[in-house]
């Protein structure tokens, strides 16, 4: 399942635990712990720019309109494979 995680998360778009999992019939805490192993595994990271981020730059950041940096984390992938 992680593999199918792993793919879906490849082809792009903005995902959230809740529709993974819908995608991969799993819940969403499910969704987390595979992401949170893929972190451990260097296939995934954890997005820097909550430490990074200036409340005053919000009007220029693309993530402005789905962006809850104190509530939510981002992931992208790494270029390991």
């Amino acid at each position: 399942m992680l593999k199918k995680l792993l793919d879906l998360i490849h082809q792009g778009g903005s995902l959230t635990p809740i529709t993974l999992a819908q995608q991969l019939d799993t819940s969403p805490a499910m969704v987390e712990m595979m992401m949170e192993e893929l972190t451990r595994r260097g296939l995934l990271k954890v997005s820097e720019f909550e430490k990074n981020c200036d409340s005053e730059s919000c009007g220029s950041c693309y993530l402005t309109k789905t962006c809850h940096s104190n509530t939510q984390r981002v992931w992208t992938t790494s270029t390991k494979k």
